[in-house]
């Protein structure tokens, strides 16, 4: 029977990088889904589509997938099932004819002629948003005939937690996540953003001290024979904590270093400074909170101004500055604080006396990469 002209439609996918197979599976699908309840018989060209509907489909089905690139970037492995789903949801009978490209076919001829024109039409298919109901393929994957690479990565992915996922990380990920959204008034995922610990340019040894602090292992807290452990405290009778440290209390006052740090952040990018974004002496109670997502809260609070008419061109410039500048504090506070309890008995950490040694670690060159 000829293909009525209401039938002959053209569409321009979206979704995934297409190839040549790509866009051959995604006409069949196209034609089962139109004539869905009639008798078909498809003239196709394409070795590759016969060989998915001759076995090669119930093939991959049987193996898990496994042989299906997951790549987001192009993600065809939705595209076959969805394909598998519309041979079996079929209901009239389906029978395949091989032809060759090119060759006078009547029918082959006119899919060519709408493949150009679906270059230009208006109609656009989105791969990823095909929907296939559950239980008409089996999705799960197999265990049978796989490399013992892809076996490892089921392993980690189905039964190792991820450490910020643990009991341990839950107050940590907690007290994050409210804390920015406070700050800046963003929802922010922390998983998205904690590995940027190790990758900004702050001092080395401060990068190992935030990553034991998510993980909730720095030691702020010594051994007892009676007890497990026995919370240390603070000479202002406050319990020892990295937050504690970090704010100062009654007795280290920080004002004196966070002026100098202000001073600094002023020289580096002068327009901007009134962001909240980089006032980390606004940045309470976890004042290293925003550190690790400086990037994605400095292009939400950027605004084109007079004084800054392309501020997300300046803040990129001036980032690693930024990054370093507010990282040494951190650390000089860090280890005048911790050699104070643990390094030297008779060491007492005075903060006016140190001012001029952290305005000198500020004129450091920040570092490059990890």
């Amino acid at each position: 029977m000829p293909c009525p002209e209401k039938k002959k439609k053209s569409h321009n996918a979206s979704g995934v990088a297409l190839s040549n197979n790509i866009a051959e599976v995604l006409a069949l699908i196209l034609a089962l889904s139109t004539w869905r309840p009639y008798h078909i018989v498809v003239h196709t060209d394409s070795s590759y589509v016969l060989g998915l509907v001759k076995g090669g489909l119930l093939a991959l089905e049987r193996d898990g997938w496994a042989e299906i690139p997951r790549n987001l970037q192009n993600p065809p492995l939705e595209l076959f099932r969805h394909l598998l789903f519309c041979l079996r949801a079929h209901r009239g009978r389906l029978s395949f004819i091989k032809v060759k490209a090119h060759s006078g076919d009547l029918m082959n001829d006119m899919a060519d002629s709408l493949a150009n024109e679906g270059r230009l039409a208006g109609r656009t298919l989105h791969i990823p948003g095909l929907y296939t109901p559950p239980g008409w393929v089996d999705s799960h994957p197999v265990l049978s005939h796989q490399p013992v690479s892809y076996l490892s990565s089921l392993l980690v992915r189905y039964t190792v937690l991820m450490p910020l996922r643990t009991y341990r990380s839950s107050v940590f990920t907690d007290r994050w996540t409210v804390s920015m959204f406070g700050l800046f008034g963003r929802v922010l995922d922390v998983g998205l953003y904690v590995s940027a610990i190790w990758t900004i340019n702050i001092p080395v040894g401060l990068r190992e001290v935030l990553w034991k602090e998510a993980l909730g292992s720095l030691p702020f807290s010594s051994p007892d024979w009676v007890s497990s452990r026995v919370p240390l405290s603070c000479c202002c009778g406050e319990s020892l904590s990295l937050d504690h440290i970090f704010t100062g209390c009654a007795s280290y006052r920080l004002a004196p270093l966070l002026g100098s740090l202000e001073d600094r952040l002023q020289v580096i990018s002068p327009p901007l400074f009134h962001l909240r974004s980089l006032r980390p002496d606004k940045w309470h109670p976890s004042p290293w909170y925003p550190l690790i997502a400086l990037k994605a809260v400095e292009v939400h609070t950027a605004r084109p101004s007079e004084a800054c008419p392309k501020p997300d061109q300046a803040l990129m410039t001036t980032h690693p500055q930024r990054e370093w500048a507010i990282g040494s504090f951190l650390w000089f506070v860090w280890k005048k604080r911790m050699k104070e309890l643990f390094a030297s008995p008779t060491y007492t950490f005075v903060v006016d006396d140190n001012v001029d040694e952290f305005r000198m670690l500020l004129r450091l060159r920040p570092l490059k990469g990890r």
